[in-house]
């Protein structure tokens, strides 16, 4: 037999599955929320919305290199074009990183799918996110990693050991995604010096002395970029894990009790000196505490 491999096993039966995507036209649409956006910026999106970046020369002359050498089926090619766009729109001149989340890529682009096990968890319980499924853009950002056109580097991934689960993925963009849209590295890097000059002219402004300035370079602001990335994404898992719990506390309850539990959490603050405070303050700080849990959780008081 010219084919001896043995076949692999599966529980899949015809019929009870489906191989097409779910979303089989992805894209990128700029937030409304987007409006103080570099000029540049712009002209990126744009730029990349206007080519298809998986037929650019770039990416057919690494092809030979790449584990895959076939070209990239329709699916994947739509994938890859519809977060090079975004990647564009969450750029970092300086750094070059893309400062968004893997799973937040995933939202703005539609490159995600929930299961209906999800989907039942979510519907018994109002405050339970379902788990998304980014399968298909993790392969995507594989396939422009493999391409170079993404550094991802281990070493820039951090073990949030409390959580149980990797933090969200640092990675920038090189001179190869730029090219795949024909943008020139002339013009890339013009446009990184014209930023970088803005940045030590803030920190003039902002009183940092000449040394600190002198200091500033590329290098320097992806080590800070990378340190601050990780607090941030340390603090995001510690907001979301408050709204969630503060979320169960306040729903289904009515103002009145929302008011207690406001009360209680002004008294842990206050502490000892609760005892100093007039009724009148306290009372404010309740009505701005109860002010503050509905606004952060978005939970509405019930009418009874």
């Amino acid at each position: 037999m010219l084919n001896d491999k043995p076949c692999n096993k599966t529980n899949r039966h015809r019929g009870l599955h489906s191989t097409k995507v779910k979303n089989a036209n992805p894209d990128f649409a700029v937030p409304e929320t987007h409006k103080k956006r570099l000029a540049v910026i712009d002209y990126f999106v744009k730029k990349s919305a206007s080519c298809d970046v998986t037929q650019s020369d770039v990416a057919l002359y690494v092809r030979p290199d790449l584990d895959r050498q076939k070209a990239f089926y329709l699916d994947r090619r739509k994938a890859i074009r519809a977060i090079h766009k975004a990647c564009c729109e969450y750029l970092n001149l300086v750094t070059h990183q893309v400062q968004v989340s893997l799973t937040r890529l995933a939202d703005v682009t539609g490159l995600y799918t929930i299961s209906q096990a999800e989907k039942a968890k979510a519907d018994r319980d109002p405050h339970y996110e379902p788990k998304k499924n980014i399968t298909r853009l993790s392969r995507a950002i594989n396939s422009m990693i493999e391409m170079g056109w993404i550094v991802a580097d281990a070493k820039w991934q951090v073990w949030d050991k409390e959580a149980g689960i990797w933090v969200h993925k640092y990675f920038e963009v090189t001179e190869l995604f730029f090219a795949a849209m024909g943008v020139p590295k002339e013009k890339v890097q013009k446009e990184q010096s014209v930023r970088l000059a803005y940045l030590k002219k803030q920190h003039i402004c902002k009183g940092y002395n000449p040394d600190e300035i002198g200091n500033m370079s590329i290098k320097s602001l992806k080590a800070l970029g990378r340190t601050n990335w990780i607090k941030k994404c340390f603090e995001f898992r510690k907001q979301k894990a408050a709204k969630k719990r503060l979320s169960r506390q306040l729903d289904s309850k009515s103002r009145s009790e929302q008011r207690t539990v406001a009360a209680k959490r002004v008294m842990d603050q206050l502490g000892d000196a609760v005892s100093y405070v007039s009724f009148d303050e306290f009372k404010n700080a309740v009505n701005k505490e109860v002010a503050v849990l509905r606004k952060f959780t978005g939970v509405t008081p019930t009418t009874s």
